[in-house]
């Protein structure tokens, strides 16, 4: 379960769409922890708020 954690309003996630490419049957879900609000990404990512974290 790859997990990738961002600081910033705006954010790139180009490692982590490669690191699905690469390893994507052996993958379950993969998440972005950022200050945004809740969302799941047109590919799959799901984007959670720092205060979910803990929901992993």
């Amino acid at each position: 379960m790859p997990i990738e954690v961002k600081s910033g309003k705006r954010y790139r996630y180009e490692s982590l769409k490669r690191f699905r490419e690469e390893f994507g049957e052996r993958l379950g879900e993969s998440y972005i922890i950022h200050p945004k609000n809740f969302a799941i990404t047109r590919d799959g990512v799901i984007c959670i708020p720092a205060y979910m974290a803990m929901c992993l």
